[in-house]
């Protein structure tokens, strides 16, 4: 069946459909959205461990942020240990794009993520290191290392030099 399909601005809406090539129902109010398919119980239960590990980071930081030792997420560096199991899965999820600041500091929104074996998930939240990127406000080592864009970290570098020579 589905649920009604009406937008917002519906007169824009309207008008723009009539433009677009298929069949659809007479008026934009008379449409529906597609049934949602099932979850995928796979991708959910593979996502259980990194979200796990979030919700420990996210203690942890608010923790660090009330003891005043960072004012702000992308200040830390993040030590996280986990069981073997769940630092498999920790480490393929980095793996899987590991430009920097990596998966994981993206998903906890930090400057760093470091990985070690424990016998609990546990986050220790320590001050970044490195400058500030101008750009994407992360904490690097990197930054000032590049005398063409001297104020940016090696990711920002790199596609700020991608756009200086039109790649």
């Amino acid at each position: 069946r589905g649920r009604p399909s009406s937008p917002i601005s519906c007169l824009l809406v309207a008008e723009a459909e009539e433009h677009l090539p298929g069949q659809r129902p007479e008026s934009v109010h008379l449409g529906l959205f597609p049934e949602a398919e099932p979850a995928d119980e796979g991708l959910l239960a593979s996502w259980l461990p990194l979200l796990e590990a979030r919700e420990t980071v996210l203690k942890a930081l608010e923790q660090a942020g009330a003891d005043k030792l960072i004012s702000d997420r992308l200040e830390a560096d993040v030590a996280l240990s986990a069981p073997p199991e769940t630092l498999a899965r920790l480490r393929a999820y980095e793996a899987a794009g590991a430009a920097f600041p990596g998966n994981l500091a993206s998903l906890f929104i930090v400057s760093r993520v470091e990985l070690g074996e424990g016998s609990d998930l546990i986050a220790e939240i320590r001050p970044a290191g490195g400058g500030k990127c101008e750009r994407c406000w992360t904490y690097s080592p990197g930054v000032g290392r590049q005398a063409s864009h001297p104020a940016v970290c090696e990711r920002c570098h790199g596609v700020l030099a991608g756009l200086d020579t039109g790649r």
